[in-house]
């Protein structure tokens, strides 16, 4: 879990479906993360809306994780 709690730039994803609108209000990311290394991590995601409507699936969502990266979110 060396990772965890740093900061990441998206790199790329296999794949994008998106299912109907975003909503106005919140809306939730579930993540499984499907393989990590040093510096990159893969996950699938998913959006659901608060109503529990699925809105959007990511499949092979990457980025890089680096503490080199902190500065750039300031």
């Amino acid at each position: 879990q060396r990772n965890m709690g740093l900061p990441s730039l998206p790199t790329g994803m296999e794949r994008l479906d998106v299912y109907g609108r975003f909503p106005a209000q919140d809306c939730r990311v579930l993540a499984r993360v499907t393989s990590r290394r040093e510096h990159e991590v893969v996950a699938d995601l998913e959006w659901i809306s608060a109503e529990g409507r699925r809105i959007a699936s990511a499949k092979g969502y990457r980025s890089v994780v680096d503490e080199s990266l902190r500065g750039a979110y300031q």
